[in-house]
């Protein structure tokens, strides 16, 4: 498993979760991810993967509430797809045969 944090300081951090717990998202996103292709190749066509990831976000969001998840969802697991390409390798649009966020 692949933990990723882009927080310099621990003041960043704290700033984080505190916007987290007042329905607010992030710029700086702490998330957790694996390919669970590599423990159950059969998951996944041949020589293909599958990354799976997960990580911090409000239920209910500040602006929206819990509602707002059905029509933003697309749009932050793509923004969360950009953020981990970051570092991990061919984690791009043009290597995605699927995706559920």
């Amino acid at each position: 498993m692949l933990t990723l944090c882009q927080h310099e300081n621990m003041a960043d951090m704290q700033r984080d979760f505190d916007a987290l717990k007042s329905g607010e998202l992030t710029d700086l996103m702490f998330s957790a991810g694996n390919d669970e292709s590599k423990t159950d190749p059969t998951r996944v066509p041949e020589r293909a993967d599958m990354w799976q990831s997960t990580g911090f976000a409000p239920y209910e969001l500040f602006e929206g509430g819990t509602a707002r998840w059905d029509e933003y969802k697309e749009e932050y697991g793509e923004i969360r797809r950009q953020q981990q390409s970051k570092f991990v390798a061919n984690l791009n649009s043009d290597n995605i045969i699927a995706h559920k966020f």
